[in-house]
């Protein structure tokens, strides 16, 4: 089958790889209909790692997939073979004290798909198929499409960063980095709150983006006028912070705008 290999910095090949039909009772395999590029693809590409996180042999980046269910498993009568799925693409250890209390995203045995997380890597979506344990396979609404199920894990980060800052009901809520989390976290916590939510990025395409998908308050923290018109949309500071720049200095230069008592929470 076909694939785009990571082999190093800015170094990705189409290649050809076997067809990974020795699955497991509990495993299925899924024909991949879309896949998301997130900003830790981008750093793989561009500078060959992320973090500690360095390649050792070529893999497939690629962990906001979705697709339809080729190959059945017998253990999980459910997922038929055509059937669409959204992909889970974490494998925690079920085991440590983090995963028996629930909190599978701290696992620190934690695998993960299209990453140099663990070795051997486990390929990730930028394949025409991939072999995935059953379970983490999340049939889909008839409604919803492939290219937005590849969005589910994204969006379910987010989720779980709102659930972490608490009930946002008369909450203001100020977002910096307005990428793809940016703006979901917009998206999500407007269902919430009808208090002010502001979103800031010094990147004039991603404001103007967020512009586009109904964001009132866009601002550049470069502009003369942003800390005015911050503190004109909460004069005693923001309720809540959801920090999805990555930027290492975000913290320190944003946390005056958070009201005493307020919630930070990072992305």
């Amino acid at each position: 089958m076909k694939s785009y290999l990571l082999y190093g910095k800015k170094d990705v090949r189409y290649c050809d790889i076997p067809y990974p039909d020795d699955t497991a009772d509990n495993e299925v395999i899924v024909k991949i209909k879309s896949v998301g590029i997130c900003g830790s693809d981008i750093h793989y590409y561009q500078d060959g790692k992320i973090g500690d996180f360095i390649p050792r042999e070529p893999f497939a980046l690629g962990h906001e997939l979705s697709g339809v269910i080729e190959k059945e498993s017998s253990l999980y009568p459910e997922l038929k073979k055509g059937t669409r799925v959204a992909i889970n693409p974490s494998r925690p250890c079920k085991t440590c004290v983090h995963c028996q209390a629930e909190k599978q995203n701290l696992c620190p045995s934690m695998k993960y798909i299209g990453s140099a997380s663990v070795y051997p890597h486990l390929n990730g979506g930028f394949s025409e198929y991939i072999k995935i344990p059953a379970e983490n396979c999340v049939p889909l609404k008839d409604f919803i499409s492939f290219e937005m199920a590849s969005l589910l894990e994204p969006l379910s980060v987010v989720l779980h960063a709102l659930n972490l800052a608490g009930d946002l009901e008369g909450k203001s809520v100020l977002i910096t980095g307005a990428g793809t989390i940016g703006q979901l976290c917009h998206m999500a916590a407007s269902l919430y709150t009808s208090e002010p939510i502001v979103i800031t990025d010094i990147r004039t395409p991603a404001l103007e983006k967020a512009t586009k998908i109904g964001v009132k308050a866009a601002l550049n923290p470069l502009e003369s006028d942003f800390e005015a018109n911050l503190t004109s949309l909460a004069p005693y500071g923001f309720d809540i912070l959801l920090e999805a720049s990555g930027a290492s200095n975000i913290l320190t230069n944003t946390v005056k705008f958070i009201k005493k008592g307020g919630k930070i929470v990072q992305l």
